[in-house]
């Protein structure tokens, strides 16, 4: 992954840093965080004469955030504590993208571990071409509507701590995203 984006990792959080986006001025938020779900399939090969068979056999999902589009108002901080409070809850979408990236995995698994497709070309240039369409046959529909659910389960998030600015709630989801990073 490049230099754009973070990938989950249990030991790091985000920072105001890491928000190197431009800010949207017409949205009236503080801080908009974007994320992005990577899919990725490991496959064992079978070479034939004028097909090669491939079989998944593992499936690879990560939780990305994307640092060039993520921004923040800074003139919106005007203090440390609400500074902490806003960072906390753009820290809680990516461990909700995080948390649905561990259900997502699971979910593409039990569909996709030891499917098998194959794929075909001349050169290595068209193998590589037709495995990605062939593959992809596969994966793409399953891939779209998991991240349909996902946008939904931010939605939901926002919605259920309207921005993070119902304490409670957003507590509630601190505690269950703090049993990720144990």
């Amino acid at each position: 992954m490049c230099d754009d984006f973070l990938t989950w990792d249990s030991k790091r959080k985000l920072s105001w840093e890491d928000f190197k986006g431009n800010v949207e001025e017409q949205i009236s938020h503080a801080a908009k965080t974007q994320l992005r779900l990577s899919f990725s399939y490991d496959s064992d090969y079978t070479e034939r004469t004028t097909r090669t068979r491939a079989t998944i056999k593992e499936v690879i999902v990560k939780a990305n955030f994307n640092k060039t589009k993520s921004w923040v108002k800074k003139d919106k901080i005007t203090n440390e504590s609400d500074s902490q409070q806003m960072l906390d809850h753009e820290q809680g979408h990516f461990d909700l993208a995080y948390e649905f990236s561990i259900d997502a995995k699971e979910i593409l698994e039990k569909k996709l571990l030891n499917t098998s497709y194959t794929f075909a070309g001349k050169n290595k240039e068209k193998k590589e071409k037709d495995e990605q369409k062939q593959g992809g046959k596969l994966t793409k529909q399953l891939e779209k509507d998991l991240i349909k659910k996902h946008d939904l389960m931010q939605k939901k998030y926002e919605k259920d701590t309207d921005h993070g600015k119902i304490s409670s709630k957003q507590n509630e989801y601190d505690e269950r995203f703090a049993k990720l990073r144990k």
